[in-house]
């Protein structure tokens, strides 16, 4: 999307969509900056494009629930079920309060809360970079708003950002360039393994909505 190879970032995100609700901030980035491209009247045609390729994966992934739950609705109607559908952060806002209060004890809890702070700042921050290209920081935001605008049990609102966290990483690319390979490398391969580690719990050892 940042080097405006609008095909591309259009059949990207439709395969995204086929695996990953949360591709839905992806479609609505490619949407805005495709808008916005129209409005300059850059690119001609592939801006159009774009935004017709990008939602069809998601739409597709919709459908076949709905398939399989027999309701063209089926997707939503799954969201209510687990408590997913998007709230605006109502939800979030009764875990905090409850954190806040000491009525929930699990000692995980204050991890959950540590992430949405940092990310939170971690946007304000890239914002205000302006060698940062915009669309990167509005995905960022969107993964953010989605994390905190849905409900359901807190240990899993972590897994709407993990997808999105290597953008946080632009924060410290240049102090990290300038360390040796090898530092680099176990930095890097300790965060695929913690993301694959907090993946397993969720799918395996959580035993409650996903």
């Amino acid at each position: 999307m940042v080097a405006r190879r609008w095909l591309w970032a259009g059949v990207l995100c439709a395969l995204a969509g086929t695996v990953r609700p949360t591709s839905a901030v992806l479609v609505a980035v490619v949407a805005v900056s495709a808008i916005r491209a129209l409005a300059l009247r850059r690119a001609g045609w592939r801006p159009w494009a774009a935004m017709g390729l990008a939602p069809l994966g998601l739409i597709f992934s919709w459908l076949y629930l709905g398939s399989r739950i027999g309701r063209l609705d089926g997707w939503f109607i799954a969201e209510k079920a687990w408590d997913q559908q998007f709230d605006f952060g109502l939800g979030s806002l009764r875990f905090l309060q409850k954190l806040i209060t000491y009525q929930n004890t699990d000692i995980r809890y204050p991890l959950v809360l540590t992430v949405i702070l940092v990310v939170a700042v971690g946007v304000v921050a890239l914002a205000l970079d302006r060698q940062v290209p915009w669309p990167l920081v509005l995905a960022l935001a969107g993964a953010w708003e989605l994390m905190f605008g849905t409900p359901g049990a807190p240990l899993s609102k972590p897994r709407f950002i993990l997808p999105f966290l290597p953008i946080m990483l632009l924060l410290v690319m240049r102090p990290v360039a300038r360390l040796p390979r090898t530092v680099q490398g176990c930095l890097y391969g300790s965060g695929a393994i913690f993301a694959g580690w907090y993946a397993f719990g969720l799918l395996v050892l959580f035993k409650h909505p996903p």
